[in-house]
């Protein structure tokens, strides 16, 4: 019987902390930099979707694969209902760039917000 409690509470562990908002983001962020949209498109909310559309439409040429990572999120109201996380992209003549990106629960997961845009 413990091993059993033991297993699920390694299982629900690991489960929550796939899907924490640092990991989404993560997630997201990967999978458009490596153009798999229908992997970014099941990472953000309902309303975000015909925004990441049009993104991914205006995307003229092949950009270069850069490094992607996110360093930290917060909490914007303290509600566990909205994040935002710091990431910072890396090119490979070794410039840095911090960015921010919103995410949001829907459906009781953490979703990528691009509405803000």
């Amino acid at each position: 019987m413990l091993k059993k409690s033991l297993f699920i509470g390694c299982l629900s562990l690991l489960i929550y902390s796939c899907s924490s908002p640092k990991n989404v983001a993560q997630e997201f962020l990967e999978a458009m930099n490596s153009s798999q949209f229908e992997t970014a498109m099941s990472l953000v909310t309902e309303d975000s979707q015909g925004v990441l559309y049009s993104i991914i439409n205006q995307q003229t040429s092949e950009i270069p694969p850069v490094k992607v990572e996110v360093k930290a999120c917060a909490d914007l109201d303290n509600s566990n209902e909205a994040v935002t996380c710091l990431y910072v992209i890396s090119n490979d003549v070794g410039e840095n760039f911090e960015k921010r990106i919103k995410l949001v629960k829907e459906n009781n997961q953490w979703k990528v917000d691009l509405t803000d845009l």
